[in-house]
């Protein structure tokens, strides 16, 4: 039998936001203290513009799992969407100090080098690209 979460994921795949926001409701109504509900439903409100409801979500995540990446990088991406491009270098910085550096680490470098370029931070952007080449080179 699958469970609210697994429902959805299933959903939020096919995005169809609705339901996958009603099982995470559910998910995190029968899990308070879990973070990955909390990550998961803030992508959705990401998805959805509702960024206030997703800097929550975020905010929650982090306070249950603040050693976990993932609700750094939504914050971080929520206020790219809030336009507040500083906030949201601190914040993909926060999730980059939380993840060993390997070739999987590449892409949050690429996405931090993106903000720094909605700030006109050139010479950090092209730091972090070349960061990126370098760890995307790595067999591990």
């Amino acid at each position: 039998m699958q469970t609210h979460l697994e429902y959805g994921i299933q959903a939020h795949r096919a995005k169809n936001w609705r339901a996958a926001l009603q099982h995470y409701d559910a998910a995190i109504a029968a899990a308070p203290n879990e973070a990955f509900p909390f990550q998961l439903r803030g992508a959705v409100y990401l998805e959805l513009e509702n960024f206030y409801a997703a800097l929550d979500d975020f905010n929650h995540a982090i306070q249950l799992a603040p050693y976990n990446e993932l609700g750094y990088l939504g914050k971080a991406r929520t206020f790219v969407g809030l336009k507040d491009y500083r906030w949201a270098v601190v914040q993909m910085t926060n999730a980059i100090d939380l993840i060993p550096e390997n070739r999987f680490s590449a892409e949050y470098y690429q996405e931090r080098a993106a903000i720094y370029d909605l700030l006109d931070e050139t010479t950090l952007a092209a730091k972090d690209r070349q960061h990126a080449l370098i760890l995307a080179s790595l067999d591990v």
